[in-house]
């Protein structure tokens, strides 16, 4: 047992210097000028962006999310009620 436990911690500590060896390689690879891996960069403008309050009422998703989120907050809201009777009650 006590051989076990000195491997496993050298083996946590050069797994974690190898994470980091790996990861400042990469960091310092990605802000070089002249590195080899140049991502092509896109713009997306999604259509969502560009809609306004009343053009954002007509939308079925927005009432949707709407009706999800007034779901989970009636069911905090009673969850949290039931939890207070519960504990009145078990005093």
């Amino acid at each position: 047992m006590k051989k076990i436990i000195p491997s496993l911690k050298l083996k946590s500590v050069l797994a974690f210097v190898a994470f980091l060896f790996v990861s400042l390689s990469s960091f310092a690879q990605s802000t070089t000028q002249d590195s080899l891996y140049q991502p092509d960069v896109y713009i997306a403008r999604a259509p969502v962006s560009e809609i306004s309050g009343p053009e954002l009422l007509e939308k079925p998703w927005f009432w949707i999310l709407m009706v999800v989120v007034a779901v989970v907050f009636l069911s905090a809201l009673l969850a949290t009620k039931d939890k207070e009777d519960h504990e009145t009650h078990a005093l």
